[in-house]
């Protein structure tokens, strides 16, 4: 089942998480499309002529990988499993040090195992914290076997002498470790101070103490226990992120983008050109007709014909690049499989610029739907709407060839909202307040100051062959960036859901 997340992920950004199914019955292409349509009041000043669309490009970070293996806990361990990449180093481990092993296999069986184990571990997390009284210490030890036996690998491994590969298994060894770690924290988190869960808190303790006892004992520098200063703690964080981007090496792909915009520019260029032209040949034609050749009245004739020519030509420009420039692809990314960079797996192309509120498809204006406020204060000043548009066609037949395991393909957009709000003044309003009368003399009470917010309304369409699926968010705005999001149901109804909100510690779903 395809899911679409959105979240804010700091001040000035948001992030739309789509995942793709991968429907092997369904030929060699799957094609997926996703929309994000921005609706600008006044107060935001953007329009065509004060916005270039293609700045959009610079403001769009785009991740575009392979979704994390699912694994339940039980096939991960199974060591007969076809699949589990932890059975698999077990056995393309070598049994001793004369015997040849596959490096290659080794490196992306061991990254995968790091991103499978990250995502066991974060189901688990989100399992105690919807039913609490679920935690089993027995699983938390199973949770633990994954590290355990993958130190085994490592140390045949290492008797095996190729220091390369035991740099390798080094890092993401380190890597397994602050995971379980970072999630046993959280899961104590969870808890707070519950008395019923003192012995499983207490069961959890020993074990993030056992993990800070090994990464000490093997020389890592991940130890928090041994760290003083707000500079160690800074290099810890930044370890951790880098182990965890070098072990999701595994799910990327090789992207090669071809900036197909300009492209398109240069043709609409050629057809103002060929307009002018005619005009300017028109007028010539037109003088020799009149005039006859070689007289005063031509030769001026020829210099104004230059002039409307040049001006026809820039005039044609803007009206075709804003009318129908937007309808053309802007950029082109080829997707190719890093394994064998030979083989194309996905396309993907995009799409930018302003539409009308009036030829927006039918369910977009009904998911914007203004309230009657918003209706009658901005009657007549529409709102400025910028649409942006991917299409993916996913090649299943190629996926499933090289990719048995992988059975989906998740698409990370993060949009950075800061030029959406040069215009924005940090302005401040005063609530008053009421006099309460009292027995004597009434009582005053202070007004409130509270800053000023603008709205930004924001739909997410996202097409899959199994439909469609529509959401509208209200991003509450100032100069500074973002102070909240809502999501915003039919009818104006605010739903607390969990997309529009961000963990108090830690972002588990971050991939």
């Amino acid at each position: 089942m395809e899911t679409l997340r959105f979240k804010q992920r700091n001040r000035y950004s948001v992030e739309i998480k789509a995942r793709y199914r991968i429907d092997r019955s369904a030929g060699a292409r799957n094609a997926y499309g996703l929309r994000l349509f921005f609706f600008f009041p006044r107060g935001f000043e953007l329009a065509p002529a004060t916005y270039d669309r293609r700045g959009f490009l610079d403001q769009l970070r785009m991740f575009l990988r392979f979704d994390t293996p699912r694994f339940s806990l039980a096939e991960l361990l199974d060591p007969d499993s076809e699949w589990s990449p932890l059975a698999r180093l077990e056995a393309g481990a070598p049994v001793d040090a004369a015997e040849d092993v596959d490096t290659s296999r080794l490196v992306h069986e061991s990254k995968l195992l790091g991103c499978v184990y990250k995502s066991l571990l974060r189901d688990y997390v989100h399992t105690v914290r919807e039913s609490p009284d679920s935690t089993d210490r027995k699983e938390i030890d199973l949770i633990r076997q994954v590290a355990t036996r993958f130190r085994r690998v490592r140390s045949a491994i290492v008797d095996q002498g190729d220091a390369t590969l035991v740099r390798h298994f080094d890092l993401i060894d380190e890597y397994l470790s602050l995971l379980v770690s970072r999630y046993c924290t959280l899961l104590l988190h969870e808890w707070g101070d519950a008395a019923n869960h003192l012995a499983t808190q207490r069961s959890i303790a020993h074990v993030i103490e056992t993990e800070e006892a090994y990464r000490r004992s093997r020389g890592f520098p991940t130890v928090p226990a041994d760290m003083s200063s707000e500079r160690d703690l800074e290099e810890y964080v930044y370890q951790e992120k880098m182990l965890k981007r070098y072990a999701t090496e595994a799910l990327f792909f090789e992207v090669s983008r071809t900036d197909t915009g300009r492209r398109t520019e240069h043709i609409l260029y050629a057809v103002a050109a060929g307009v002018a032209m005619i005009v300017a040949t028109g007028i010539a034609f037109f003088g020799q007709q009149r005039f006859g050749s070689f007289t005063t009245s031509l030769f001026v004739l020829l210099v104004l014909g230059y002039m409307v020519k040049d001006r026809v030509k820039d005039l044609f420009r803007d009206l075709l690049t804003r009318s129908v420039g937007s309808f053309f692809t802007v950029r082109k990314s080829v997707i190719r499989d890093r394994k064998r960079r030979s083989r194309r797996i996905a396309a993907v192309h995009e799409r930018i610029g302003f539409r009308h509120r009036r030829r927006l498809p039918a369910q977009v204006q009904n998911a914007r739907n203004r309230g009657a406020f918003e209706r009658t204060l901005f009657a007549e000043d529409d709102e400025q709407v910028l649409e942006y548009s991917k299409t993916i066609t996913l090649n299943a037949r190629t996926i499933s060839a090289l990719h048995h395991r992988i059975d989906a393909v998740a698409d990370i957009n993060v949009v950075d909202i800061r030029p959406f709000l040069r215009h924005l003044n940090t302005q401040y309003g005063i609530v008053p307040r009421a006099l309460v009368p009292g027995e004597g003399s009434p009582q005053r009470i202070a007004p409130r100051v509270v800053q000023r917010v603008y709205h930004l309304t924001m739909i997410v369409e996202y097409d899959s062959p199994g439909g469609t699926i529509l959401q509208r968010y209200r991003l509450i705005v100032h100069g500074r960036g973002i102070k909240r999001i809502e999501s915003v149901g039919d009818g104006g109804t605010v739903e607390h859901g969990t997309w529009a909100l961000v963990d108090e510690i830690g972002d588990l779903d971050e991939d």
